[in-house]
């Protein structure tokens, strides 16, 4: 039986995003009166104390308890950490400041862990987001971004096949959830631990606890679970720094998933495949130049761990 939910917001200097996420939860209907509620905010910012004084008086009427976490050192990845570390209740539900939730998330997702209580994670779905049409589906296939189904990773680990997400009706088994809008049992994630690549905007997180949370059983998305994802650009990062953190990241997340030999040439071909994107249709010379340094830092490293090794045997020769 769950003892209740924690709801995990990680924010940072997004007040008014943060102000409608809350708001949303308010909002809630039909929630199980034995189903206790906080909402934990993880701030990486400054917030100030007239909207914590608003957000609990918001939360009074559904009474759901709010606690607040200023934290020193930033990042996404320790956000979540804290949150795992803070909560007080058997699931995390990690939204993020800039969403807005659906009047029947809560309910509905109690629900699901009821019917599925072997899961170790459940998700929902974006709304809001588009596909890009049948162009840039093919494009997706093409440069192994989307595995073709819905919850699976393509061979160079990423997950653009969550566009197919909003055409799903029924519940369905997933490799990864959506960073925006993800829960967990507490206990699936008990080995979360900072790492050092995931840092800052710490992209591709979502995919890193998905993976840690699958050692403890299957992952659920509901796609009646439903938010609304506005993507704030507020305290987002620079398109080049963020382009490079993608490839650099998404290395390390395929090292992580047993990778055979041609999934690395999948990751070279699907990095080429976003230059060529980048620079002829988004015309995005600052993410071309991220995805060059990310691949040329990689090389470096490759090539000087190998230099080392072939040192290494001549030197026990």
């Amino acid at each position: 039986m769950l003892n209740g939910i924690t709801i995990a917001i990680c924010t940072r200097n997004r007040p008014d995003d943060l102000f409608r996420c809350v708001q949303s939860i308010a909002n809630q209907k039909n929630i199980p009166s034995e189903l206790a509620k906080e909402v934990l905010i993880i701030d990486d910012g400054e917030l100030a104390e007239h909207y914590l004084d608003a957000f609990k008086k918001i939360l009074s009427h559904p009474k759901i308890n709010l606690r607040y976490v200023k934290k020193d050192t930033p990042g996404l990845l320790l956000s979540r950490t804290t949150a795992v570390n803070q909560a007080n209740f058997d699931i995390i539900l990690f939204l993020d400041d800039d969403v807005e939730i659906a009047d029947n998330y809560l309910s509905l997702l109690y629900d699901t862990y009821c019917r599925f209580n072997n899961v170790a994670g459940i998700g929902g779905i974006d709304t809001i987001m588009k596909s890009g049409g049948r162009f840039w589906s093919w494009i997706s296939r093409f440069f192994c971004l989307d595995s073709g189904h819905p919850g699976k990773l393509s061979p160079s680990s990423k997950n653009s096949s969550i566009f197919r997400w909003n055409k799903m009706v029924d519940i369905f088994e997933t490799e990864f959830l959506s960073g925006c809008n993800m829960s967990f049992k507490k206990s699936s994630l008990k080995n979360l631990q900072p790492v050092e690549w995931l840092s800052s905007y710490s992209l591709g997180e979502d995919i890193y606890l998905s993976y840690l949370a699958q050692k403890e059983g299957p992952l659920f998305v509901n796609p009646d679970l439903k938010v609304k994802h506005y993507w704030s650009q507020i305290s987002r990062d620079k398109a080049k720094d963020v382009a490079f953190t993608e490839t650099v990241n998404h290395f390390h997340l395929l090292k992580l998933l047993n990778p055979k030999w041609w999934n690395y040439l999948c990751f070279l071909w699907t990095h080429f495949g976003l230059l060529i994107t980048s620079l002829l249709f988004e015309n995005s010379r600052p993410k071309v130049s991220g995805y060059i340094k990310g691949l040329h830092y990689l090389f470096n490293r490759w090539y000087r761990r190998q230099f080392r090794r072939s040192k290494e045997t001549e030197n026990r020769s």
